[in-house]
């Protein structure tokens, strides 16, 4: 049952979650979080295994329980390696971390390590085993994830700059070079509508209220203008 739940792929007929030869980057990947699933399905048997004992004989003895409370202890542990397996990948700056949780032909000490298991058995590139070169915080992975850390919100301030210079400068441009009362209330009808909804569609961790005094705030901007640059009547 395990085998065919670790390497049965029904979309792709092919290899499975567990040994994937062609891998992400072409190259034959082991997906260690795969066995933490297979453990946790080989588990839930025991368990189904143990009941069906107790349901059978209609009674519970010292001896049963015992091995279900070992067995559901062994389960609880599984269950929090695999909550901690989901939280880190959730932690997009920590990629040592996920490096962890698969074995990559592609790097050349996972190589050894499958090669060494006999699970790979001939390959182009030559393996070498090192120890990583993470020591915690200050080591040289750990600055590296820092460095890109930085520079991703670097990007983001960037990115927020030229959105916020845009979305003021392109209405006051179509408004001052057409100045008619329709391409200025079309102007900015739209600009604060697109705002609005691209604000939504950013500020995912916002509460609406925030959302809507952004907007309120941008229409305001554009409101002032208006009335100073719109010709009288």
């Amino acid at each position: 049952m395990l085998y065919y739940a670790a390497f049965n792929d029904v979309k792709r007929e092919k290899d499975g979650p567990l040994f994937n030869e062609g891998g992400s980057r072409g190259a034959p990947t082991l997906r260690i979080r795969a066995l933490q699933h297979m453990t946790i399905i080989h588990l839930q048997r025991k368990l189904a295994v143990l009941a069906e004992e107790i349901v059978s004989s209609k009674t519970a003895t010292e001896a049963q329980m015992d091995r279900v409370q070992e067995t559901l202890q062994a389960y609880g542990t599984n269950m929090m390696h695999l909550l901690l397996i989901r939280f880190t990948f959730r932690l997009k700056f920590a990629k040592f971390l996920q490096d962890l949780l698969y074995l990559d032909a592609s790097r050349s000490s996972d190589l050894a390590i499958m090669m060494d298991a006999n699970l790979i058995k001939e390959y182009h590139q030559k393996p070498r085993l090192q120890v990583s070169n993470y020591t915690g915080e200050g080591g040289s992975n750990h600055k590296l994830d820092m460095r890109q850390r930085l520079t991703r919100k670097l990007l983001d301030r960037i990115r927020m700059a030229l959105f916020g210079g845009v979305v003021v400068v392109a209405p006051m441009l179509v408004m001052t070079l057409h100045r008619t009362l329709l391409t200025t209330l079309l102007t900015t009808s739209m600009f604060v509508l697109a705002v609005g909804l691209v604000l939504a569609w950013l500020m995912d961790s916002a509460e609406p209220k925030d959302i809507l005094t952004a907007t309120a705030a941008y229409a305001a901007i554009l409101v002032v203008f208006v009335g100073t640059t719109l010709p009288p009547a």
